[in-house]
């Protein structure tokens, strides 16, 4: 298992250099999350709304960038996630077809669900400055377009 795991990411090489096959390695994180991470590395369908967060930490830290894709997938065709939080996370793990796709939704502002959704957040004190940007920008543009 050791060697798959440093045939995936030169980070798990340098965690598991030197060491020996049954000598523990110390890993941060909870070991359910890390669990699904590891399970999602060997292929499996195991990435959710409650575990992709945490997987996504996980592949951007130890850089496995199948499992990050696998997010990044899970995140615009399964998810059940905010625009938002979907958006933050694109941001975070450099999710470039997940930030194209929610600034299109957030462009879409014929969209009552989308404009819904993105006004809940604008006054959130843990949604990141520039995501407050875009929102505000966007219920704005709304706005005007309400008057004409």
């Amino acid at each position: 298992m050791m060697q798959e795991l440093i045939a995936k990411s030169v980070e798990f090489e340098k965690l598991f250099r030197g060491k020996k096959r049954e000598e523990p390695v110390m890993v941060q994180g909870n070991a359910r999350d890390f669990h699904i991470f590891l399970e999602a590395i060997h292929g499996r369908d195991v990435i959710s709304d409650s575990y992709v967060k945490a997987v996504a930490e996980f592949a951007s830290k130890y850089k496995v960038k199948s499992v990050l894709k696998k997010c990044e997938i899970f995140l615009l065709e399964k998810s059940k996630l905010n625009l938002v939080e979907k958006f933050d996370l694109g941001k975070k793990h450099d999710m470039k077809k997940l930030k194209e796709y929610c600034i299109d939704r957030m462009n879409n502002l014929d969209d009552d669900d989308v404009l819904k959704e993105l006004s809940s957040f604008k006054d959130d004190k843990y949604v990141p400055d520039e995501v407050k940007q875009l929102i505000s920008k966007a219920c704005s543009l709304n706005a005007k377009r309400a008057k004409k």
